[in-house]
């Protein structure tokens, strides 16, 4: 039985990179196995209240791997010293892949099912988001292949906020063909990132 998932946009990168995880961009043409640990992450994630490490996150980090194994695959997992006075580092899971995949996802989405000003600036500032992503990816792809491979926040701040509120002006987005379990799965009331009810 298929069910669907309102979710409100509160302008958490976790709403975008959640939506990336379920909906992955198709060229990668993840096998059944694959589809199961990137569902778990996307769970995993939602459910995360600190930060984003490979400690914290196995399934997240299993996601990571399974990108990284494909040729020209890269999904940055990076260094980062757990305490300035320290000399232990953690590694971080960067979310801008998972980020872009769930802008354009939504962008495909509201294009095919909604017309209007308000649709057109969504599409734009989730265009934009995507694009922000894809130039932080690129600029680290090329540092990670030197050697330097230190976790770098990706500066995309405002480009987060823009395409959050943007879809605040739509409404609700709604995730259909979805099984019933899977949302309600997905439906956790502490999640800062949105609020969900499956139906």
């Amino acid at each position: 039985m298929n069910g669907a998932l309102y979710v409100c946009f509160g302008g958490a990168q976790q709403s975008f990179a959640l939506f990336g995880l379920l909906n992955p961009h198709q060229h990668l043409k993840l096998a059944l196995p694959e589809r199961v640990i990137f569902n778990l992450a996307a769970q995993e994630l939602q459910n995360s209240l600190g930060d984003l490490t490979v400690a914290a996150c196995p399934n997240l980090a299993d996601a990571a791997a399974i990108i990284n194994k494909k040729p020209r695959g890269f999904w940055p997992v990076g260094l980062q010293h757990a305490n300035a006075s320290e000399d232990s580092k953690r590694q971080i899971i960067d979310l801008t892949l998972p980020i872009s995949w769930g802008a354009r996802w939504l962008a495909h989405a509201i294009g095919n099912d909604c017309e209007g000003e308000y649709a057109q600036q969504a599409l734009n500032s989730l265009w934009g988001l995507a694009g922000a992503c894809d130039w932080h990816l690129e600029k680290e792809a090329v540092r990670y292949r030197k050697g330097v491979q230190l976790w770098d926040p990706p500066p995309i701040a405002k480009y987060l906020q823009e395409a959050s509120q943007a879809l605040a002006r739509l409404g609700p987005v709604i995730m259909l063909n979805m099984p019933k379990e899977a949302a309600a799965a997905y439906s956790h009331p502490t999640n800062e990132a949105f609020h969900a009810t499956a139906a």
